[in-house]
C-alpha cells in the first residue's frame, strides 16, 4: 500500500493511504494511522490557551516529527537556551534520547512517524532538527530513513545534557537498561555508590527532569507501545512496562495524559 505524508496548499498536514482512529484528549486530538510492521503515523492537532513545558523520551522506538507550524509556536529547550526554528521543521528523536519542549498558546498541527526498526549507527546519536521538503512524499521506510539522513547533513544537534555529569549519565544508562525491571532508583544509586538525594539533584541538573519522572515516562511510553503496537491487554502492558501495580500505572498515565489508559485504545477494544 502506498502512503504519502504531505502539506497541502494551506500548510495543513495530511496522511493518505491508511485507515486510522482518533483519540480526543482535553486540549488536543491525536489520530493514529495503522502502520506497517516497521513504522506508523500519528497526527496531533491542538488549540493551546496557555504556555506549557514537557519532555519526551521513548524506549525502543525512534520518532520523526514533521511540522509546518509558524516560528514561535514551539521551541526546544537545550543547553544553549530556548531554540526556535523556521518552518518547515523536522525533529528526529532516537530511542532513549530525551527532548524538552515548550509550547505557546495557539493552534498546532504536526505529524510523527514512529519507527520500530534498528537505526543505522550514525543516526542513533543526539536528537537533531532540520528543514525538510514539504513536497516530499513518504511512501516507504527507505524514504523515511533517506529523509532523515539528508536532513542530518545540515541539522542542528539538540543534546539533552545541560551539564557534563558523568554520574548523571551513568544513572541514565542504568535506568535505560532496567526501567522495566523491579530494580528501584535506590537500588541503582546503591550500585553506583551514591546517595539517592545527591543523585536526584545531579540528574535534574544534567537533564532538566527528575530521575523518577524520567523513568516513569519511559514506563508509560513502553506501556503505550505494548498496547498500540503489540496489542497487549492493559494489565499485561502495565507489568511488562515495569510497573509494580496497576494503580501506579493508572496514576502516572492520568497525571501525564489526563485520561484513563483505556481511553487510548481503539473503540472496539475499550
Amino acid at each position: 500500500m502506498k502512503v504519502s505524508v504531505v502539506f497541502n496548499s494551506i500548510g495543513v498536514l495530511s496522511v493518505a493511504g491508511l485507515e486510522n482512529y482518533s483519540i480526543d484528549f482535553d486540549s488536543y486530538k491525536t489520530s493514529i494511522y495503522h502502520r506497517s510492521r516497521d513504522f506508523h503515523f500519528m497526527r496531533r492537532t491542538a488549540v493551546r490557551t496557555h504556555m506549557s513545558c514537557d519532555f519526551d523520551v521513548f524506549p525502543g522506538s525512534w520518532f520523526l516529527f514533521l511540522s509546518q507550524m509558524p516560528q514561535g509556536q514551539v521551541s526546544i529547550r537545550a543547553k544553549s537556551g530556548e531554540l526556535f526554528f523556521e518552518p518547515p521543521v523536522a525533529v528526529f528523536l532516537p530511542p532513549f534520547k530525551l527532548i524538552r519542549w515548550k509550547q505557546y498558546p495557539g493552534d498546532s498541527d504536526w505529524i510523527a512517524i514512529r519507527g520500530e526498526t534498528e537505526l543505522p549507527v550514525e543516526l542513533g546519536t543526539d536528537p537533531f532538527v532540520f528543514k525538510w521538503d514539504v513536497e516530499q512524499r513518504v511512501a516507504s521506510l527507505d524514504d523515511i530513513i533517506g529523509l532523515i539522513r539528508k536532513g542530518q547533513k545540515d541539522a542542528v544537534s539538540v543534546p539533552a545534557e545541560l551539564t557534563g555529569s558523568r554520574l548523571a549519565r551513568s544513572l541514565k544508562n542504568a535506568i535505560d537498561l532496567g526501567f522495566d525491571s523491579s530494580a528501584s532508583l535506590e537500588d541503582l544509586c546503591s550500585e553506583l555508590g551514591v546517595r539517592p538525594n545527591s543523585m536526584s539533584h545531579t540528574f535534574r541538573s544534567c537533564y532538566g527532569v527528575s530521575a523518577k519522572d524520567y523513568r516513569n515516562r519511559l514506563q508509560v511510553n513502553q506501556a503505550i507501545r505494548k498496547l498500540s503496537i503489540e496489542g497487549m491487554s492493559l494489565t499485561d502492558a502495565c507489568y511488562e512496562a515495569g510497573f509494580d501495580e496497576y494503580s501506579s500505572f493508572y496514576r502516572q498515565f492520568r497525571n501525564w495524559l489526563r485520561v484513563r489508559p483505556s481511553h487510548i485504545l481503539p473503540d472496539q477494544c475499550r
